[in-house]
């Protein structure tokens, strides 16, 4: 899901079977979900990743212009994101960030980024995270610093499902054994008590009123 106004009623989504041939489309309302229309797009038969009135990139064609048709790549993008002035997407064990003026774009290689399948651009830093754990990366100077290092975990220890960030840069964590808060930027971790811990979250999006709202499965 992305909000794409201020005041919170043009909502855009990616969803599945839903375009022509029951394939995965992008659909659109305008009214803060109470209608919803399928978008015009020459990829439907593509899975979404991010997606703004500029930029839009899907798991096989990458990241291009709207309305633009992309070349299949040789293998799938596993995250992006996307911002008024560029994106940034995974694939593989690359974090390959485009910026459209001003800075240059950058590649950058570390193995525990591989098949990651959230990825959030912060104020300095990009937040990646998957099933490897979650990992505040800086590609400019090289730095990739695991989130969860000094947290002991159960042994039974599942996947990190999802990763949030609310205001101030408050973090929030899911996965299989609970779900987490940090308000130092991941330097520490508490237990959410809350009724949806054990829930699969999906996504997270705020309300024009300052109203956080979880999607769960």
């Amino acid at each position: 899901l992305w909000v794409r106004s201020a005041d919170g009623q043009r909502i855009t989504a990616s969803v599945k079977k839903t375009g022509p041939g029951a394939r995965p489309a992008l659909i659109e309302s305008a009214d803060g979900g109470q209608t919803w229309g399928v978008l015009p797009s020459p990829d439907y038969q593509d899975i979404v990743l991010a997606a703004n009135a500029q930029w839009i990139v899907t798991r096989w064609k990458g990241a291009r212009p709207r309305g633009e048709r992309g070349e299949t790549k040789k293998h799938p993008l596993s995250a992006a994101a996307v911002w008024d002035g560029g994106w940034a997407v995974l694939d593989g064990d690359k974090l390959e960030t485009h910026h459209t003026q001003g800075r240059a774009s950058s590649s950058f290689y570390h193995p525990m980024l591989a098949e990651a399948e959230q990825l959030h651009l912060l104020a300095d830093r990009m937040l990646v995270a998957g099933v490897q754990g979650a990992f505040l990366v800086d590609p400019a100077r090289g730095s990739v610093t695991d989130l969860f290092d000094s947290m002991e975990l159960p042994s039974e220890l599942g996947k990190i499902k999802r990763v949030f960030t609310l205001d101030d840069g408050v973090l929030l964590a899911t996965a299989t054994f609970g779900s987490f808060r940090s308000t130092d930027g991941g330097a520490h971790w508490q237990p959410v008590d809350a009724e949806w811990n054990v829930l699969d979250a999906e996504h997270l999006l705020k309300g024009p009123d300052g109203q956080w709202w979880l999607a769960c499965q």
